[in-house]
């Protein structure tokens, strides 16, 4: 009997044994995967090395222009622009935008201010994603139009700034213009200018106020 007891004795401690083994082989390649995992995840998504690579690019706006006058102020001063193009000694593609017709083909009122309440006094237009550059043969004029002064002084001030792709590689001013508004009901030309078949605004073509020559956009329904 304590033969057999002995015997079974070492068999089961053989048992152990192998157990013991097997569960140390079972944990050290455990071990080793969760290593060579924790290796390899910096090569699986490497983060950007810099705030660049996270940057989204931008496409910049072909024409922008933007008429501000004091902010606070209670006057309702109106932008009205109009571009077309000049073909073979005709007028073609004429597009017109103000409040009365905010959105025309590739060109759109952005922005509106009455006046007071308004706390900028800012109103903007610029082109649409249609286009990626002013046509050729284009012909632009900007006109600022004051519709009422709802009693606030006058003369009134403004300015004007004309940029060409903005927020691009090739942003330009074309133009800043200062100007004042000395009645209700006064309409000014603050910009005028000319491009090319190839896109290019032509040298020597841009007027601003006072040298632009006038043509009424806002008023020609009154004359």
């Amino acid at each position: 009997m304590g033969l057999r007891k002995n015997k079974g004795s070492r068999t089961n401690l053989g048992f152990l044994a192998i157990f013991v083994a097997m569960i140390d082989l079972m944990t050290n390649a455990a071990a080793t995967g969760l290593l060579t995992a924790a290796m390899s995840i910096p090569y699986i998504n490497p983060p950007p090395k810099d705030v660049a690579e996270k940057k989204v690019s931008i496409a910049p706006t072909a024409l922008f222009i933007q008429l501000r006058w004091l902010a606070g102020f209670p006057h309702d001063i109106d932008t009205w622009m109009t571009c077309w193009q000049e073909i073979g000694g005709e007028k073609r593609n004429v597009v017109e935008v103000s409040y009365m017709q905010r959105l025309h083909r590739w060109l759109g009122l952005d922005r509106d201010d009455l006046g007071r309440p308004s706390v900028l006094n800012l109103e903007v237009i610029k082109s649409n994603s249609e286009v990626s550059e002013v046509l050729p043969n284009s012909r632009c004029r900007v006109n600022a139009h004051l519709y009422h002064s709802h009693g606030g002084e006058i003369p009134v001030a403004l300015d004007l700034v004309i940029i060409e792709q903005k927020d691009g590689d090739n942003e330009k001013a074309l133009a800043v213009v200062a100007a004042e508004l000395t009645k209700p009901g006064e309409e000014l030309t603050l910009f005028y200018a000319e491009w090319d078949e190839k896109n290019q605004v032509i040298p020597g073509s841009i007027k601003i106020y006072p040298n632009a020559e006038f043509v009424p956009m806002a008023t020609r329904r009154y004359r």
